[in-house]
């Protein structure tokens, strides 16, 4: 079984599997498959299914089957497909009203972090920017052993990623990013409503204050807004980013297309 896990593990490419697969990509490659398959079943239907099974397999462990497909896909996939292929926003149904009741901030309309919440979080920021106290956050959200968790940087280098057991299961645009979350969530874990949540929902909620914050939770250096290009596998989308203008840490992207009252 071990064995199998290693050959598995060394063949599989996690650039474009597991949570950076590409739900649009994977969808034209299975499409091919299947009229290859058909093509092939014409000849010889035992030949057919044994290329299904070759190409999902590759597909599964690879990402996709036809060499090139990010740029195929970002070439010729107009947008209105690909945002069939996007998930939808988990959160509350109404978040702004949610972070106004929990004291977060004031005005839904013109949302400003309170008082309250500011002396709070940048008290609980000190205690947060350790590995240990970051794992103690995941691995409470998750209800895992925090010695399991473990973080390393995103497949592209951009951002933070958290594993349990080696499994991914969160990331963040940076470092700066997962601390404020978890001052975030410890903030709020005093408010009887906040343990109501579900991890989502207090990931979603916690990514939406981090669009407030104007000092860096890493290095306290200023936030300063930014437009910009950010290019996924097989699409570039216009953003909105939220930087610390000392460290270059990335807090937030809004896609300029979305509401801009929501976490990126």
């Amino acid at each position: 079984m071990n064995e199998l896990r290693r050959l598995y593990d060394r063949l599989r490419d996690p650039a474009y599997t597991g949570r950076n697969r590409c739900v649009a990509c994977t969808a034209v490659n299975a499409v091919l498959a299947v009229l290859a398959a058909g093509l092939i079943g014409l000849v010889s239907p035992p030949l057919a299914a044994a290329t299904l099974v070759v190409a999902g397999i590759v597909v599964t462990l690879r990402g996709y089957l036809v060499p090139g497909t990010p740029s195929l896909t970002r070439r010729y996939l107009p947008d209105r497909v690909h945002a069939l292929f996007e998930a939808g926003d988990v959160p509350t149904e109404d978040p702004a009203a949610t972070l106004v009741a929990l004291g977060v901030v004031d005005d839904p309309a013109d949302p400003l972090l309170t008082l309250w919440f500011q002396r709070r979080h940048a008290a609980a920021l000190s205690e947060r920017r350790t590995d240990a106290a970051l794992a103690r956050y995941v691995g409470d959200a998750l209800s895992a052993d925090p010695d399991a968790v473990a973080f390393e940087a995103a497949p592209d280098g951009d951002g933070v990623v958290a594993t349990v057991d080696g499994d991914w299961v969160g990331a963040w645009p940076s470092r700066a990013a997962l601390v404020a979350d978890a001052a975030t969530n410890a903030v709020l874990a005093a408010r009887p409503a906040w343990g109501d949540f579900d991890h989502v929902v207090r990931a979603d909620l916690a990514g939406r204050v981090r669009g407030f914050v104007d000092e860096c939770p890493a290095c306290d250096g200023a936030i300063v807004d930014s437009e910009g290009t950010v290019d996924s596998c097989c699409r570039s989308v216009q953003v909105l980013a939220r930087s610390c203008s000392a460290c270059d840490a990335r807090l937030v992207e809004l896609e300029r297309d979305r509401e801009a009252f929501a976490p990126g």
